[in-house]
Parts: C-alpha cells; sequence; structure tokens
C-alpha cells in the first residue's frame, strides 16, 4: 500500500505545470478566485455542482494560482485516494486484494490524467471511495459513529460532484441485496437515509431547476458501454481487455462459490454497474449524459474485481507474474500519455502570450465564445 501510494505520488507531482489550463480548469480557477460572498453565490445559486470542490480551491489558491499550484490540491486528493482504497479492499476482502487494486489505481492512465486537473474529479474519487469504506465499518461495526461518518461523507460527496449520487444509490441497492445476512437494524438504516436526504435537499432542488452538469450533444447508443471500459484503462485496448477479463473470472467464481450475493461481492458490482445503468437509461430516456468522465465514481469499484480476478490465480507465481505484467504495461502508458492523454489539449497560455507580444494600441480582441475571454 506504502509502495502504491508512492508511485501514485511520484508520478502525478512530476510536470503539474508542462500543460496549459484547459477550459474547465480556468472556470474553475476563477470562480475558486471570488471573494467569499460571491463564491458562495455562485455556488449555491449559479452551478451547485462541484461547489465543494470550488470552496476548497478558494482556499487553496493563497499560496499561488498557476498551473502547478491549482492542480497540485487535485493531486493531494488523488494520492489518498490509493490508500483509501487499500484499506476498502483489504476490509472487503484480503490485504493482498486491497495491495492489488491499490497498485492498479496508482497504474492507471485515467485516473493520472484527471487526478491532475483542477476539477472535482479527484476529490469526488476520495470521497466516494471513502464512503464506501465508511459503510463497510458500519456494517460490520454496526457502531453509530461509523453510520454518522458514513453520511456525512457521502453527502460531501454530491457536493463535490452531482454524480457521485449514484454511487450512493448503488450501496443502497447492495444493502437491499445482503440485507438479510447482514442482519442490520431497520432503524439505523432509515436515520441514516433520512440524514443523507435531508443533506440532499439543497443540491435536489437545483437538480429540479435543470442543473445536472454539463451533458453531452452526442446521442448515447449501447457501444458507448464497452467504450467505457476502454476509456477506463487510459483508451488502452489490451489493459483494457485484461481489466474485463480479470473482472470476469472474478464475478464467474463468485457466482461458481454462491457467494455472488454476499455483501462484498454485493457492494462492489452494484458500485460499478449501477451508476453505468442510471447513466444509460436517463441518457437514453430524458437527457444524454453518458459522459466518461462523470462515470469515473465507477472506477474504484472496477479495479477491485480486477484485483480479485488477479488474486484468484491458484499458482501464486502466476498471480505475480500476472500482476507484473499489468503494471509494467500500465506504468508505460501513463509515461507515454503524460502528461494526460485523457484530457483535452486547449494552450491557453501560448494563445496569450502570442496575442500579447503582438498587440499594438487600438487593438481589440473578439472572443467566440465569450467565456473565453476568461481563460485569456
Amino acid at each position: 500500500m506504502a509502495g502504491a501510494t508512492a508511485v501514485a505520488a511520484l508520478l502525478m507531482a512530476r510536470s503539474l505545470d508542462a500543460k496549459s489550463l484547459w477550459i474547465d480548469e480556468v472556470l474553475s480557477v476563477a470562480v475558486a478566485e471570488l471573494d467569499f460572498g460571491d463564491l458562495w453565490g455562485f455556488v449555491s445559486g449559479e452551478e451547485m455542482n462541484m461547489a465543494l470542490y470550488h470552496l476548497l480551491l478558494g482556499g487553496w489558491t493563497v499560496l499561488g494560482d498557476g498551473e502547478a499550484a491549482v492542480r497540485s490540491l487535485s493531486v493531494v486528493f488523488a494520492v489518498l485516494t490509493v490508500p483509501v482504497l487499500y484499506l476498502l479492499g483489504a476490509r472487503l476482502f484480503t490485504p493482498r486484494v486491497g495491495a492489488i487494486a491499490a497498485l492498479l489505481l496508482a497504474l492507471n492512465a485515467t485516473f493520472f490524467s484527471y487526478g491532475r486537473e483542477a476539477r472535482s474529479y479527484s476529490l469526488t474519487l476520495l470521497l466516494v471511495t471513502f464512503a464506501s469504506y465508511l459503510l463497510v465499518r458500519a456494517v460490520f461495526d454496526t457502531r453509530a459513529r461509523y453510520w454518522v461518518a458514513y453520511a456525512v461523507i457521502a453527502s460531501l460527496a454530491v457536493y463535490a460532484h452531482l454524480f457521485a449520487a449514484w454511487v450512493i444509490v448503488a450501496h443502497a441497492v447492495a444493502l437491499l441485496v445482503s440485507r438479510r445476512r447482514l442482519r442490520l437494524r431497520d432503524r439505523t438504516l432509515a436515520l441514516t437515509a433520512l440524514g443523507i436526504g435531508v443533506a440532499m435537499i439543497p443540491a435536489a432542488v437545483h437538480v429540479a431547476g435543470g442543473e445536472t452538469g454539463r451533458t453531452t450533444d452526442q446521442d448515447t447508443v449501447l457501444s458507448d458501454v464497452p467504450n467505457l471500459f476502454i476509456w477506463y484503462a487510459g483508451s488502452y485496448r489490451p489493459l483494457a481487455a485484461v481489466y474485463v477479463l480479470a473482472a470476469s473470472v472474478a464475478v464467474v467464481l463468485a457466482i461458481r462459490r454462491g457467494v455472488l450475493r454476499t455483501w462484498p461481492y454485493a457492494l462492489v458490482l452494484s458500485w460499478l454497474v449501477v451508476p453505468i445503468v442510471l447513466a444509460l437509461v436517463i441518457s437514453v430516456t430524458i437527457d444524454p449524459l453518458f459522459v466518461p468522465r462523470y462515470l469515473l465514481v465507477a472506477l474504484p469499484a472496477l479495479l477491485l474485481l480486477v484485483a480479485l480476478g488477479l488474486a484468484a490465480m491458484p499458482i501464486r507465481a502466476l498471480s505475480v507474474a500476472a500482476l507484473l505484467v499489468v503494471s509494467v504495461a500500465s506504468l508505460s502508458w501513463v509515461l507515454r500519455c503524460h502528461p494526460g492523454c485523457q484530457t483535452p489539449t486547449y494552450d491557453f497560455r501560448s494563445a496569450t502570450r502570442l496575442m500579447l507580444a503582438n498587440a499594438r494600441p487600438a487593438d481589440g480582441m473578439f472572443f467566440d465564445p465569450p467565456y473565453l475571454k476568461t481563460a485569456f
């Protein structure tokens, strides 16, 4: 776990300013640099999505507002996610599974790309993973403090990104599937649900007003689902094939052993499947929002399944060899896609320098669309 965390920190911390901020990062920085009154008015009245991140970034920018400075906050959240995933995997299954999942996350190119963005994706991943860990502790321990902590962190995750709500739904599905085996008190579940529900009222009112985050103009089709799994692997098809194969092995073994409906498997499978299915159904019936980065919240669940598949190999040497091959392939892909193969490239920094270097008195500038002025 320590090794995986160190690898994630080393990979993510280098050359944070190698790439200009792109438009979404620019807008986040612009929002974060508002004075507190204007910032609060923006996140409560205009765009609640990523509100928690913008509030935190507002305090962080006192350290600086260059590319490396603003992105370093996301790197902190991303690196912290690695040990939390280890703790979750170790608690649900075995320390070996937790360690493999943590290493897979540290070397994942999609995680690497979005974990370095000045956006809320790494914060959201940290919170949904931590919430899942707290839920597991609450189920196994039953003390009230874990249920309270779970309700708080799960609610904060939604204010980091509205689509984190899908993970909470997945948690509810997993609890329903395993409820008889867990023998949880109805009162405990009801109070936890009530607490999260009350905390979600502002977000629900905001969504009811039509704000769900940016959607996509592209129609959603079934082929988007396999493409999503390729995206989870950093758009590296051979690695995606290994992910799917290892996860499938984990599911097949769980079916053969009759443990698919037990709490650990119900949680991980629900966490992976429910957000994807909800996004697909809503996109087809209401509004197209099957956007891969919005479904980043399901990546830890996929990697837990992959870790289960790799750890399940009957010969230990074969399991170690497979993990070594996957790790080397993942690392080479991360190094090849540096500074970020999944995020858009908009070189506003160079464009701004070019315009300023050639500007003459009485020149004017036209921005299309108008919000690009903020990037300039």
